[in-house]
């Protein structure tokens, strides 16, 4: 039986016959405003998942479930729950990797060039941060292909 519970300022939380049943089974009733979590240090809320859901990665059950179990409760599986837990950490993790990839792939631009061509390579950072650095050298000409993407680079001088 919990001894507290934290609360979003919906009125659906707040009426007093809760209020009274809480009392009942002496739990202790939080409030929080979900929109400004940096005012009272409570959780941020996310588009479609519930603060509860954020914080423990599963449904909340509701008070009502507590004395009359429903039958998610009665078909709880602790062990079956953590492996499907550990499985959606994976997929968020896939989506991630993938969403990244997609945002740096708009971003690249591949460029193509031929042996003798002039190009700027971009500087190394050295040196003193408080001392500015140029961001590219001098131009170097393209001596040879090494691979798809990759050249080989001299100085233009030879």
């Amino acid at each position: 039986m919990p001894q507290s519970l934290v609360l979003d300022n919906e009125i659906q939380f707040s009426g007093y016959k809760l209020k009274e049943w809480y009392q009942g089974l002496d739990i202790k009733q939080f409030f929080t405003f979900i929109a400004n979590p940096q005012a009272n240090g409570k959780i941020e809320s996310s588009p479609g998942e519930s603060a509860f859901n954020l914080v423990y990665g599963s449904k909340v059950i509701a008070p009502v479930e507590i004395n009359k179990p429903s039958w998610r409760g009665k078909l709880y599986d602790r062990g079956l729950n953590v492996e499907q837990m550990k499985a959606d950490l994976d997929f968020v993790d896939k989506i991630y990797k993938t969403r990244m990839t997609r945002a740096y792939n708009l971003k690249f631009r591949a460029r193509n060039f031929q042996v003798g061509n002039l190009v700027l390579r971009k500087a190394e950072k050295y040196g003193p941060i408080y001392k500015p650095n140029p961001n590219w050298k001098c131009p170097y000409k393209v001596a040879e292909l090494v691979s798809a993407g990759a050249y080989k680079l001299q100085y233009q001088d030879g």
